[in-house]
This record gives structure tokens, sequence and C-alpha cells, in this order.
């Protein structure tokens, strides 16, 4: 069973086949452009897995369980949101997925300068690394709104 709320008629251009309204041309149509797909929900729970270590699920309540999975869910959004948010001003994490994000940009070096009263001040990434220098301008945009200088340096 395939459910699907794709226009058929987009279905046909995408497929590069005509148009056609006869019931078994349209099934035909529909199963060739489901085979044509990434598998995108397939990649983005493998890459959940590796990204996030989500490899083992071994907790012995269900409780516990339950909560790893919920952990393991809130990790996928704010990664996913976290993207949205640095994608505008550093366009190369486009096509990043959860496993480079958390490896390649949420491991870069760095450190956080506290304030006074503890609050977050300024981050300092490592002018080292040649991914920071390529979105370091898109993390000053993203702490700017919260009145957190990020500047690339030693750490």
């Amino acid at each position: 069973m395939l459910i699907t709320n794709a226009p058929l008629p987009e279905v046909f251009r995408r497929l590069g086949t005509p148009a056609s309204d006869e019931p078994a041309a349209e099934l035909i149509a529909l199963a060739h452009f489901y085979d044509q797909r990434g598998g995108a929900c397939e990649t983005s729970f493998r890459d959940d897995k590796q990204g996030l270590g989500l490899t083992k699920r071994n907790k012995k309540r269900f409780c516990a369980q339950q909560m790893l999975v919920q952990l393991g869910a809130l990790a996928h959004n704010v990664l996913i949101w976290a993207k949205g948010w640095l994608v505008p001003a550093a366009p190369r994490l486009a096509k990043y997925g959860v496993q480079r994000l958390v490896r390649d940009v949420m491991g870069i070096l760095g450190r956080v300068e506290l304030d006074g009263d503890g609050r977050v001040q300024r981050i300092v990434l490592t002018e080292a690394s040649p991914l920071a220098r390529q979105v370091v301008a898109a993390f000053q945009q993203l702490g700017a709104s919260v009145g957190i200088a990020v500047i690339l340096g030693r750490t």
C-alpha cells in the first residue's frame, strides 16, 4: 500500500512521462516515483543513530528507556533547528546531516567565557579550525540575537 498526497500531474512531470487518466498508469507512475526517492527517512534514522550515538538502547527500566528515546528526539530537533538558523549565513551547512553537524560543526573546539553573574558573555572558537573560520559569521548572527559575542581565537 502506498499513501501519498503528491499531485499526479507533478508526479508525471517529475518522471518525464505524459499524464494519463488511466488508474493503472497512475499507480505505475506513483510506484516509479516512490522508487526514485532518496531514502530520506532511512538516511535520517541512520544519521541519528550514528550522529547521536543511539545505536544501543539497553536500559532495564521502561521509564528510563522512554526518557532516552525522548532525549534522542530532543537532540535531533535541536540540531535540525540549529541547522536552520545557521544555514542562511553558512550555506555550506545545508548539505550536512545530523552526523556531520554533531561531528564537524558542534565539535569545533572553543571555550565559553562567563561574566561575573555566570552568564555567557563570549564564545571563542579555535582559529585553527578551517570550518570554524567558515561558520563563525553564522554563529555571530545567532549569538548577537541574545547578546553573546562569538569570535575566533586561541583556545
